[in-house]
């Protein structure tokens, strides 16, 4: 919730986005007519609300940590896809296997039929 918190000044916000992100409920639904379902995890897919919540969640996740941690390795991210230009096949195989183990960390994973 922590980044969620810092993005947002309303705590009502922040609490609907981490219980979105947390599996919270599944969306759309409507009160009145049907109780929600319960999720296992994360936004769901083709919902309004996946896009905003993947790029702020990428931007703690990968944009800052990137710029903190290889601050010499340009990147372009949109939404979930990311191209990092580096200068060698050798820093691009040890950068991804250093992204596989911080997206694990967040709770992410790199799809096996994306990632070169």
């Amino acid at each position: 919730m922590s980044f969620c918190s810092r993005r947002f000044g309303s705590t009502r916000t922040a609490l609907g986005c981490c219980c979105t992100l947390n599996g919270g409920l599944k969306l759309p639904f409507n009160w009145k007519t049907a109780p929600p379902e319960p999720r296992e995890k994360g936004a769901p897919q083709g919902s309004v609300v996946s896009p905003p919540m993947a790029n702020l969640f990428l931007h703690y996740a990968f944009d800052m940590w990137m710029r903190r941690n290889h601050p010499s390795i340009p990147f372009e991210r949109y939404a979930d896809d990311i191209l990092c230009h580096c200068d060698s096949e050798r820093q691009a195989q040890e950068l991804k296997e250093t992204l596989m183990k911080r997206f694990a960390e967040c709770g992410l994973e790199l799809l096996r039929t994306r990632r070169r």
